[in-house]
């Protein structure tokens, strides 16, 4: 067990405690001010700010500290029989900003040239590395050790832990902490004999990708640097001693003051909501107060954005989301506001006071009890902001929602309909003798919709209660509902044909006809909407498709549709050939009329019919296998479609999803399961290998859409350098080579 916070003083009694904390600090900021005992010999300038914000205060100190580096690092040699301390590795390429492909493939031809005449054996296994932000400090006390654990860990740095060094129980020696976070990348380059495995195409993309966590990387320090600006983050309670803050510059000095303070005043009324009610005075929180002698105010629960989903499921299961009020947000603290009813405040504030544990666990129910047990980043009950004295009539309001222009014609129609039919609608949609007509609406219409063109496609199930059919009838509900919306036609989605087709049958709620023209990412689409299906939450694989460098390549889309993936590979990606197939005659004339559209119909020959049948064999470089749930069935179509030297295949799947063990033992069957057909099919052993995971979206609770790819080649047989050239995931890639791969 820990101990508790050191005296005001901020000295352990009676032992080592921090004793020569102060010391120890001062010793630290001189060395900051010569140069410091790394190799480099002086702060990385990106994170200077930081390191001087979190130098401020008089309760911590940074150790060390490093912005982030891409690296090619050669392993150092085993050591020798009766040898007490081996000898170190060599850093042979080092960049503390993003990666230069060419410096990085220069650094690695030097050192392969190297040596006693260049030979390999003077040469040890080689790594290409990319280490993101890490920073250790050592805090003054227990409490400003754990505020900055706590503080790192909401800014992302989830790997961010303390130690207690040295000392005695009751008073530990050094308050040690590591701001830390996993999105680092090591990929070995060489073999153990020093022989390179790989080739520049490769070396070229681990660069790539080695820019893009730099990216991340600079996102999660800045939002750090930010909070430590803000003084909310600094030890001590954000308070600069010493007048420390005189090293930032003058803009960011100015603003760490500025936030600072304004920090300081929302902690003073948060503190008087929790505690202002019981001792007679205002409760105060986001310009909202309440009398002692008034009814309870509306509360939300503030939590992390990390841990949103969690919590709405869990909130939503156990009926205490106030569906009345719309879900908030507060940006600069990171946090979902989520509208809870008087029953989910009062448990809640229960139970956070007493550490998620309660004395009797069942007054709870389960999800909301995992939700308290696994939340990250705190929850708060607070005082929900003031909501408007009255809600506007206007459909043409200024600076309206989408959603509240939908209400506010909704509740213009019942106006018209008079008073019985109001309270008729109201009954009719389940309210409760004390639930306003306003409230009920609210309830009762959909929070999202899909446009596509001059067409909005409401959600299957939207406005089809009883409620509804009186509006209906007069023919002014769907036009008022298509002005709210901004929009000349309207359809509601429906369950899928179960045909084997997966055909749409959308209906039309108003207009005759469902042709759509839709531009994403720079691609034309057109469809008919209630026979195509069309999926806007594929727009990010979608946009990876169109990243990947398939110039000069043969690509098999097998189910192409209506082109969802067939156009990307063509437009952006540069794919010499595809081949599409697709057996429903309403996304083949869409897909025909897409290629035409985009100038794209003499690379690509479409095939209609069964995939199974239709595709070719032994022509693609990489195979598109783009059916949910599952696209099993085409597996061993697909891995006929490869040529012989192997390639790549993209296999979309729905996946239970409870953790990423769960995805990684599904990858693994995956590729045994491959393994199995493409001996069988091809009448060889051939190897699969699951490169990449892309999470696409959550397609229903805890099952996730999900696309592996796949590089999958002969075991035995192939002349070295005769297998495909793909350039993507894994270019030039030595058939034994290990890879890790990390979102």
């Amino acid at each position: 067990m820990l101990p508790d916070a050191p005296p005001a003083g901020g000295e352990w009694e009676g032992g080592k405690g921090t004793a020569g904390f102060a010391s120890r600090r001062e010793a630290a900021m001189l060395s900051l001010e010569a140069a410091d005992r790394s190799k480099k010999g002086s702060l990385d300038a990106p994170i200077r700010d930081l390191v001087r914000l979190l130098n401020a205060s008089q309760n911590a100190f940074t150790t060390s500290s490093c912005s982030g580096r891409v690296a090619l690092f050669a392993e150092p040699p085993a050591r020798a029989p009766g040898e007490k301390k081996g000898k170190g590795g060599e850093w042979v390429h080092v960049s503390h900003e993003c990666a230069d492909a060419d410096a990085v493939w220069e650094a690695l031809q030097k050192y392969l040239t190297a040596g006693a005449g260049g030979a390999q054996a003077s040469r040890q296994p080689l790594t290409f590395r990319f280490d993101p932000f890490i920073l250790a400090a050592e805090c003054r006390s227990l409490s400003d050790a754990q505020g900055l654990v706590r503080v790192a860990r909401e800014c992302g740095f989830r790997e961010s832990g303390m130690i207690a060094s040295g000392g005695s129980l009751g008073a530990p020696g050094r308050l040690l902490v590591s701001v830390r976070c996993s999105i680092r990348l090591e990929v070995p380059l060489t073999d153990e004999s020093g022989r390179l495995i790989t080739g520049e195409s490769y070396v070229r993309h681990l660069c790539a990708a080695a820019n893009k966590k730099f990216e991340a990387n600079r996102a999660r320090y800045g939002r750090l640097e930010s909070a430590l600006a803000a003084g909310r983050h600094l030890p001590g309670g954000g308070r600069a001693g010493g007048g420390a803050t005189r090293h930032l510059r003058p803009a960011f000095r100015a603003l760490a003051q500025r936030q600072g303070a304004l920090l300081r005043r929302l902690k003073r009324a948060e503190e008087a909501a929790a505690g202002g009610v019981a001792s007679g005075a205002s409760a105060v929180c986001c310009g909202t107060s309440q009398e002692p002698d008034q009814e309870p105010a509306p509360t939300v629960l503030a939590v992390a954005k990390g841990s949103a989903k969690p919590w709405k499921d869990a909130l939503k299961d156990a009926g205490w989301l106030d569906r009345s009020r719309p879900v908030g947000a507060c940006p600069l603290e990171r946090q979902i506001l989520f509208p809870i009813n008087n029953a989910a405040s009062l448990a809640l504030k229960a139970a956070l006071q007493q550490g998620a544990r309660l004395s009797a666990p069942e007054a709870l129910p389960g999800g909301v009890i995992r939700a308290l047990a696994s939340h990250r980043g705190g929850a708060r009950v607070l005082v929900a902001p003031a909501a408007p004295a009255g809600p506007s009539r206007s459909r043409t309001r200024k600076g309206a929602s989408p959603h509240e222009k939908l209400r506010d014609s909704i509740l213009t129609l019942l106006e018209e309909a008079g008073h019985s039919a109001q309270e008729e609608f109201r009954r009719a949609l389940g309210g409760g003798g004390d639930e306003s007509l306003e409230i009920a609406v609210v309830r009762a219409l959909p929070r999202r919709w899909e446009k596509l063109g001059d067409l909005v496609l409401l959600p299957e199930g939207a406005m089809r209660e009883r409620a509804w059919a009186a509006l209906e009838s007069g023919g002014g509900l769907w036009p008022a509902v298509a002005e709210a919306l901004g929009c000349s036609r309207l359809g509601r989605q429906a369950p899928i044909a179960a045909n084997g087709r997966r055909e749409s049958r959308a209906e039309l709620l108003l207009g005759s006809d469902g042709w759509v023209s839709h531009r994403e990412n720079g691609i034309y689409y057109r469809f008919d909407v209630s026979k195509c299906m069309f999926s806007s939450g594929n727009v990010t694989e979608k946009a990876r498709v169109a990243r990947l460098p398939c110039h000069g390549e043969t690509v098999v889309d097998m189910y192409a549709g209506i082109g969802y993936y067939t156009l990307p590979f063509l437009v952006h990606a540069g794919a010499s050939r595809v081949l599409a197939c697709e057996w429903n005659p309403n996304a083949v004339q869409a897909l025909r009329e897409n290629l035409r559209q985009n100038d794209v119909e003499g690379r690509c020959e479409v095939r209609e019919g069964d995939c199974r049948r239709v595709c070719p064999r032994g022509i693609a470089d990489r195979v598109s296998l783009g059916l949910l749930p599952s696209s099993r069935e085409g597996w061993p179509a697909a891995v006929r479609a490869l040529k012989d030297a192997g390639g790549c295949l993209h296999v979309h799947e729905n996946v239970l999803e409870d953790s990423g063990v769960a995805l990684a033992a599904f990858a693994r069957s995956m590729e045994s399961d491959l393994e199995e057909i493409a001996a069988r099919e091809r009448g060889s052993p051939w190897r699969a290998r699951v490169v990449h995971t892309e999470r696409v979206k959550w397609y229903a609770p805890r099952v996730r859409h999900v696309v592996f790819d796949v590089l999958c080649s002969p075991r035995e047989g192939a002349a070295p350098g005769s297998a495909t050239a793909l350039s993507h995931p894994l270019p030039d890639l030595a058939a034994d080579a290990p890879v890790l791969v990390e979102e």
